[in-house]
């Protein structure tokens, strides 16, 4: 035994070790924006593609099934560039293609891939074969100087610029019956929508007329040679789908949608589906069929509300793909859908006890929910069908709780028997309501907008309004008690400002902020600790209720989401960067061991657009963070540290536990010389890191930190120091 610690006590000190972030990754799942489904013939075996971005930060996702979508296995894929369509001709034999001219081939049904050379660095779009050999390839968004078409007849191995047309283009889908007549559609330099048709494999091209010209056509599709469809995208029109029964010669519309984005496919000469969204004022994802020619067309809503540029028809069965890497599936060509894969944007967490806990998320605004449920402290989520989902879950006992749909028409679903049944009750428009606060099951206020700030006191079922001295935004309101509270908010980034009350709201007095910045989320302790986080990552704390505010550290972040301290001291925020205007789009956790003056990054998202938007405590000693690509992290606080004595100690050292044997636990004395970066770490006989205890900045001092072994069993444990400039390592030994 004693060879044995020897031996690990080496490899600790001058072994290099690789450690982990003190917040644990619960999980996550690639979100991306799912922009092409293709499906054998057969209806089973399928692959879907998407991917997001920020800055030159990329992430590809390429999912497979061969069940029709009940199982959908999501595969790695290198995020050089950015993926767009996929095409496979057989169950081993497909393409993708994407940004940066990127083509890729599998010929095992999407295990491994290699790239082939495009000989363009334009973006593409779509890929389409009719057989192993013969394809071709559509893409370009304004930034060349023709249509973009490329083409091969050995599978890949060379491609063939067949490329048309002068000025700027984009080309957006195509379509082809066999080798020789096929369509490509897309926009010209006017932004005016092309339908272009070839009948000799692509090497000239004849453009036909389309109505409602001032649309791009984004998707076609063909029945035979005569009959065929063609949706369209803009926000400047009603949403018209295309007609031909003349092979693409001449196009009529055969119905209006009313939406804005559209794709298309097509079964048969009788049966068409587009899928649609609109972008503003948008009523959710909508689902159009005919199963007469389009002589009528029938309206299906779905359950997401969000852009879906991918969809395939086979049979009875439809599948769209959209944002959030959602794949939804109808059986019965669009009445009905079911979710067959999707990576949600968690939004909120809340612990109803210390086993018992829900998460939620939505993907866009209004009554598109999700929740996760766990019964056994965090150890497994399942989905609840129970609970609503939306943009926040709070509860204030084990029985009572909320969750808000936010939107211009807020709704907030109130749960009395600890989430198993759900009551809706919708709060008055007066603007966007964004959140929800209540401190016991009766009262609670709903704010947003303009000024917007409603008040319950029979737990949601009626709302009165309350003047919150701003007509800015609120973004955030927290009451201690049922009489005294804080709110803050701004807009614009600016404009920010906060408000106290004594009276539960009847009246509002304005306080004075350090700052004008627009005011994200506020925090308090007691009536006297409180602190402010603002818009661009500064911040502000009070010491005496409000009365006045002082500025404190900042954060390298856009948007500091929510905070938490659960002293004077210590605290953690969640945070990110946009994915927009240069902004890398990932999400960071912060802490603070004194009181906001100074934050240390703990923990930096990977992926791009992987936002944090909240964290909670669990019981008194776990942290719960949640964001999107169904991120999930848990960081386990250390409790049990402290500091004694009054002098300040010369060097680093790390003392021997006691009591040592112990049973269950013990106490781990070590002393800091001079500010610096502390971590202890207890492993397993195997040298294993089983618990982190401390990880945080600490001022010269001596300390002491409880470990608790209830969860281990007997034998040797380690326990290792490492500073800035100082690493220890000591044995101890738990008997029960």
């Amino acid at each position: 035994m004693k060879k044995l610690y020897c031996l690990i006590s080496i490899l600790f000190l001058i072994t290099p070790l690789l450690f982990s972030q003190p917040w644990q990754s619960v999980q996550s799942d690639p979100s991306v924006s799912i922009s092409d489904i293709s499906f054998l013939s057969n209806g089973m075996n399928g692959w879907a593609v998407g991917s997001t971005s920020a800055q030159s930060n990329y992430l590809n996702g390429l999912y497979r099934t061969s069940d029709g979508g009940l199982n959908w296995n999501y595969q790695n894929f290198p995020n050089t560039t950015l993926i767009q369509g996929v095409f496979f001709i057989d169950a081993s034999t497909g393409w993708i293609v994407g940004s940066s001219g990127s083509i890729y081939k599998s010929t095992n049904g999407g295990l491994n891939w290699f790239t082939q050379s495009s000989g363009t660095g334009r973006i593409l779009y779509k890929v389409y074969f009719i057989n192993a050999n013969t394809g071709w390839i559509v893409g370009g968004r304004q930034d060349g100087t023709t249509y973009h078409v490329l083409k091969t007849t050995n599978g890949g191995t060379n491609w063939q610029d067949l490329s048309f047309g002068s000025g700027n283009y984009s080309t957006e889908g195509l379509f082809f019956l066999n080798d020789q007549t096929g369509w490509v559609c897309g926009n010209d330099n006017t932004i005016a929508g092309a339908i272009h048709k070839t009948t000799n494999g692509g090497l000239t091209w004849t453009r036909k007329t389309v109505p409602s010209a001032t649309t791009s056509v984004t998707s076609i599709k063909f029945a035979n040679a005569n009959i065929g469809w063609a949706a369209s995208s803009s926000i400047y029109n009603s949403g018209p789908i295309y007609y031909s029964s003349n092979g693409g010669e001449t196009w009529t519309v055969q119905t209006n949608t009313n939406q804005h984005y559209h794709y298309v496919d097509v079964k048969d000469d009788q049966n068409a589906v587009v899928v649609a969204y609109k972008v503003l004022g948008s009523t959710g994802t909508h689902v159009f069929t005919t199963s007469n020619g389009g002589s009528n067309w029938i309206d299906h809503n779905t359950p997401i509300s969000n852009y879906t540029r991918a969809i395939k028809y086979i049979g009875n069965n439809i599948w769209i793909g959209a944002d959030y890497s959602q794949i939804l599936k109808s059986t019965n060509s669009g009445v009905n859908w079911n979710f067959q894969y999707r990576s949600y944007r968690l939004k909120s967490v809340a612990w109803l006890t210390d086993n018992i806990g829900f998460i939620t998320g939505n993907t866009i605004s209004g009554s598109i929910g999700y929740s996760l449920k766990t019964t056994n402290g965090g150890l497994n989520w399942f989905p609840d069908l129970n609970s609503p989902g939306g943009a926040q879950i709070l509860f204030v006992n084990a029985n009572y709780g909320w969750v808000l749909w936010e939107g211009n028409t807020a709704n907030v679903w109130r749960t009395s028997d600890g989430g198993n049944n759900w009551t809706q009750n919708y709060i008055p428009a007066s603007g966007w309501t964004g959140g929800i606060h209540f401190i016991n099951e009766n009262t609670g206020w709903a704010f947003g907008s303009n000024g917007n700030l409603k008040f319950t006191t029979n737990g949601g079922a009626s709302w009165t309004s309350q003047n919150p001295a701003s007509s800015n935004y609120v973004s955030d309101v927290q009451f201690i008690n049922q009489n005294e509270g804080w709110l803050g908010g701004g807009y614009g980034g600016v404009n920010g400002f906060i408000s106290h009350t004594t009276n539960t709201g009847q009246t509002w007095t304005p306080q004075v902020p350090a700052s004008s910045t627009h005011i994200l989320d506020i925090f308090f302790l007691d009536n006297n600790y409180g602190w402010a986080i603002m818009f661009g990552g500064s911040m502000q704390r009070t010491t005496n209720g409000g009365a006045t505010w002082s500025l404190i550290g900042s954060i390298v972040a856009n948007f500091a989401e929510k905070i938490y301290m659960i002293n004077q001291n210590t605290g953690w925020l969640v945070a990110y960067n946009l994915a927009t205007g240069g902004g890398n789009g990932l999400g960071y956790i912060y802490k603070t061991t004194n009181g906001g003056n100074s934050w240390t990054n703990e923990y930096t998202t990977t992926w791009p657009r992987s936002d944090l938007t909240n964290i909670g405590l669990q019981g008194t000693n776990t942290l719960w963070v949640t964001g999107n690509h169904n991120t999930i992290l848990k960081y386990d606080i250390s409790s049990g540290l402290t500091q004694h004595g009054n002098t300040l100690p010369e060097e680093f050292n790390l003392y021997q536990n006691y009591p040592n044997p112990f049973n269950p636990t013990t106490n781990i004395k070590f002393d800091v010389s001079k500010s610096s970066n502390v971590k202890i770490t207890v492993y397993n006989i195997i040298g294993e890191e089983i618990d982190v205890l401390v990880n945080e900045q600490l001022n010269a001092g001596s300390y002491k930190v409880d470990w608790d072994g209830t969860n281990y069993s007997s034998g040797v444990y380690f326990y290792r120091l490492e500073t800035d400039e100082f690493i220890d390592v000591k044995k101890m030994l738990m008997i029960k």
